[in-house]
């Protein structure tokens, strides 16, 4: 983590400046608070092509409230490519469009929603860092800055801290690997996410209405768990901000005929043997 630092004089790379023949990789990182006099890359200054050429990647990390500009690179002469490469990294105002920094894939431009110590905010008002990272990318880091483990849920995080919790995240309108990693791959059923869940996991449910089966048993229904608390109404899967909240997830037991309540679930949620748990909309 590197947080408030600063080139009081006129210069570029508030926490990190990279030039001479360096080539640097910066991987699952925070950067906070630090500012350049030069005006230029308040996070990280690349010099590509003074005194030699330098490249530096950035993965994984977040990269929020640097002033002015999170990110700079320039060149002398005439060498070729980029001396900047980010991907799966939350850049505040975006990776800027230049020649000489490449933006991969996976970048966001979405506050971070730190919470004390820059760790992630968690459920249910959602950092987009959770689960947002690239795993191959953190390959061989296996604790946070914390300690604890680095990567929970499936799915690294962006930036220093990893969140503890695992988040479950269920869809119904979600069209990848259906196992709950993150809104994209999202459980289609909420039935699947319990079934998953264990104490001290978080679901997230998605916009739409849910079932607790595709049969017309009567007897189906959405078992609740010890210390696993359900939050709805997410924006949900193929939106410009999943995690946003405001919207309705339905849990309905109208598993038959839709003009029929004599065929419905006798009940829909059972909380029975539970004592610490929760479902909010």
């Amino acid at each position: 983590m590197l947080e408030n630092n600063s080139v009081t004089v006129s210069g570029d790379g508030g926490a990190i400046l990279n030039g001479s023949y360096s080539y640097g990789n910066v991987v699952n990182s925070t950067f906070n608070g630090n500012s350049a006099g030069g005006s230029h890359g308040g996070a990280i200054a690349d010099d590509f092509g003074c005194s030699g050429t330098s490249f530096i990647n950035v993965h994984n990390s977040i990269l929020w409230g640097d002033s002015s500009n999170e990110l700079e690179a320039s060149f002398i002469g005439d060498s070729p490519g980029g001396g900047i490469f980010v991907d799966y990294s939350d850049v505040q105002g975006g990776v800027p469009s230049s020649d000489n920094i490449n933006s991969g894939t996976g970048n966001i431009n979405q506050d971070p929603l730190f919470t004390s110590g820059l760790h992630l905010q968690s459920a249910p008002d959602l950092s987009p860092a959770i689960n947002a990272g690239n795993n191959p990318d953190a390959a061989g880091i296996t604790t946070d800055l914390d300690g604890n483990a680095r990567v929970v849920g499936g799915v690294v995080d962006m930036g220093a801290y990893e969140v503890q919790s695992k988040i479950i995240f269920v869809d119904s309108a979600s069209h990848g690997l259906n196992n709950g990693t993150n809104w994209t791959n999202a459980y289609t059923s909420l039935q699947s996410g319990l079934a998953a869940a264990t104490s001290g996991n978080i679901i997230l449910v998605g916009q739409g209405t849910y079932k607790p089966t595709t049969t017309t048993s009567r007897t189906a229904t959405f078992q609740l768990k010890n210390g696993v608390p359900i939050y709805g109404g997410y924006n949900g899967v193929d939106t410009s901000d999943p995690d946003q909240r405001g919207f309705v997830s339905i849990l309905s037991g109208n598993i038959g005929s839709t003009s029929l309540t004599s065929d419905n679930s006798y009940h829909v949620v059972t909380g029975s043997g539970t004592n610490t748990v929760r479902f909010t909309k």
